[in-house]
């Protein structure tokens, strides 16, 4: 029985990885295309279906949890990913749905067959890896919002990446130039970024050889 339930389980999250991939190609599709409404319509309806699981399972561990106060505290960033990102009244917010993508991680830590994985260094990589890629297509949502059409450096979707992946990097090879307040303000945060988790990597690095 133990067994079973076991099995359900490692399944149950296993559908919430795959949705938490699907909600991410949504939000990057969202960004980089110019949909029909035909296909617009179907995406809204995937989104917000997704989201209305991930708002089920986040109330389903509410109720479960012994102390309520403490769950909240500690998981009140999931509600972020219940949120339909593709209706109107949330396009501001789109970059926001990339959070979805800390649900990976969260679920992963879930789930009893690699319990042992957890304490190894490569999880803390996979872990850094996961949130690199988060900071860097959040990074490239939020920079071409701001620079589209002011800078003519920018012109797709695939131009901020770029950005975002050489800013974050460090590497700065100088052929795109924030040119707006919050695209350089944005481009310093991810600097430091950049930094503070290549630290984080050495420092994981030292620590296993320890």
């Amino acid at each position: 029985m133990k067994l079973h339930s076991s099995k359900i389980s490692f399944v149950y999250q296993t559908i919430l990885i795959i949705l938490a991939l699907v909600s991410i190609g949504i939000v990057v599709f969202e960004t980089t295309t110019h949909s029909t409404a035909v296909n617009y319509s179907l995406i809204f309806i995937i989104d917000t279906c997704i989201a209305l699981i991930f708002l089920v399972d986040f109330l389903a561990g509410l109720y479960r949890s012994s102390d309520k106060k403490v769950f909240f505290k500690q998981r009140w960033w999931e509600l972020f990913a219940c949120i339909p990102f593709t209706s109107p009244l949330t396009q501001s917010l789109r970059g926001l749905g990339v959070l979805r993508l800390f649900r990976i991680i969260q679920v992963v830590s879930r789930l009893k067959r690699i319990d042992a994985w957890v304490k190894t260094l490569s999880y803390k990589i996979f872990t850094l890896i996961v949130f690199t890629g988060t900071t860097i297509i959040i990074s490239a949502s939020l920079f071409y919002s701001f620079e589209f059409g002011i800078n003519s450096s920018i012109t797709h979707y695939s131009d901020s990446l770029w950005w975002a992946v050489s800013t974050i990097t460090t590497t700065g090879y100088g052929d795109i130039i924030p040119v707006t307040t919050a695209g350089r303000m944005l481009a310093g945060t991810l600097m430091l970024t950049g930094i503070t988790l290549l630290g984080i990597l050495v420092h994981y690095i030292v620590r296993s050889k320890e």
